[in-house]
């Protein structure tokens, strides 16, 4: 669309440009926005700008967008001091970049580099986890505009320090409108603030230490911690619709809360969730790996069998899976289903998992076994006669708890 003066516009073809190209069409009045040219902006990011920031009238909110601007798309000049809160006080910085990939084939290692602002692919790194969130979007193009989230890799063993990527959000403008501010920023910000406002870092070295050091938690107790978001995820419920990137960035982050958080957002979605939505969740099933988390997943994917019974065989599938904590998903997805369970599908993957040495594995099995048994206690007793010589003495010990 030309520059001309948004107060040459008639009023009737204003307003037909308004109704059919609302997402498009940025309304500019060339004295009003004079004020971004000093910002040397790409053109398509000055349009993102005055459409974000202005109203139906084209009125522009000018303090509110000069803020962004300097918060959101730093200059270049700007980037030693973004340096100094990352490395020096362990700040995770966002804002709107042009990024670019690398991937080692030697090392299979994948470093980014940000070339508007002389960060080289020597210089950084892309954690595995956060490839596994965010390598599809980073690979669409050579370079990709998007909101980065970036991090300090302190130096380990002889490896130097680097800037990590921790998230990543494409950003498609003129499809988009407002989703740079909104694109889960205040949400995830918001949940972080009321999270980092109630821990108890004594107690959370503590929690730390009973999941091996693993993560990290603001030890929040879980009625403390799901009292927080009670009211979020009664709207989230209203909208019918699943936020993976909020997710996503939320599972991304080392504090523990974050991922229970997930899950318990998922909970509360189960309604919404499809056979395609297996693809987000298996990312979180092997990202963050523990018990805690894998037995919170197990029943959100199994719950998807009651709508679509393609789960069915994909458990069987996952049954034999070369990752254990993917195999105990199938074995326990079935928890707590009583007369609905699939016996037939039960006994199959169960055997599967026979001849294991792996302590989660078997506890798993005689978990799913035990908790049957509380609905068909001649089934379990039956199968585990039958099978007692392949399975495992802490099968048999968990299956036989109630028999």
């Amino acid at each position: 669309m030309s520059e001309f003066e948004y107060n040459d516009l008639d009023r009737p073809v204003l307003e037909r440009l308004r109704d059919c190209f609302d997402q498009m069409v940025v309304y500019k009045d060339l004295k009003k926005s004079n004020f971004i040219s000093s910002f040397k902006l790409p053109s398509f990011m000055r349009d993102w700008v005055l459409k974000r920031f202005q109203d139906d009238e084209g009125v522009i909110e000018i303090e509110g967008a000069t803020g962004f601007i300097k918060e959101f798309i730093p200059k270049k000049e700007d980037w030693k001091a973004i340096k100094n809160r990352i490395v020096n006080y362990q700040e995770q910085v966002k804002f709107l970049a042009k990024i670019s990939i690398e991937i080692d084939i030697k090392t299979g290692d994948i470093s980014f580099a940000l070339p508007d602002f002389g960060l080289s692919f020597k210089e950084t790194v892309i954690p595995r986890n956060t490839w596994e969130m965010y390598g599809e979007a980073l690979l669409r193009a050579e370079e990709n505009w998007g909101i980065v989230e970036l991090g300090y890799q302190f130096p380990e063993d002889r490896k130097p320090g680097k800037i990590k990527l921790i998230s990543f959000k494409d950003f498609c403008p003129y499809l988009e409108f407002g989703s740079v501010k909104g694109m889960e920023m205040d949400k995830y910000l918001e949940l972080k603030e009321k999270f980092e406002a109630n821990r108890d870092d004594e107690n959370a070295v503590k929690m730390a230490a009973y999941m091996r050091n693993l993560f990290s938690f603001y030890s929040l107790s879980t009625p403390k911690r799901k009292a927080i978001y009670k009211d979020f995820l009664k709207s989230e419920k209203r909208k019918k619709i699943i936020d993976w990137d909020l997710l996503n960035r939320c599972y991304a982050d080392e504090h523990r809360e974050f991922h229970y958080f997930v899950m318990d957002y998922l909970v509360a979605m189960q309604k919404f969730l499809k056979f395609d939505d297996v693809s987000h969740i298996e990312k979180y099933i092997k990202t963050n790996q523990w018990w805690d988390t894998i037995d919170g997943l197990d029943r959100i994917v199994g719950n998807i069998a009651f709508t679509d019974e393609r789960i069915n065989d994909l458990m069987l599938e996952w049954s034999t899976d070369e990752d254990f904590w993917v195999r105990r998903i199938a074995i326990d997805h079935q928890l707590c289903r009583k007369e609905r369970t699939n016996t037939e599908l039960l006994e199959k993957i169960l055997v599967n998992n026979f001849g294991s040495s792996e302590f989660f594995i078997n506890k798993a099995i005689g978990w799913s076994l035990r908790d049957y048994s509380k609905t068909n206690p001649d089934w379990v007793r039956n199968f585990v006669e039958t099978h007692k010589d392949k399975m495992d003495k802490l099968s048999i010990r968990e299956a036989s708890k109630y028999l």
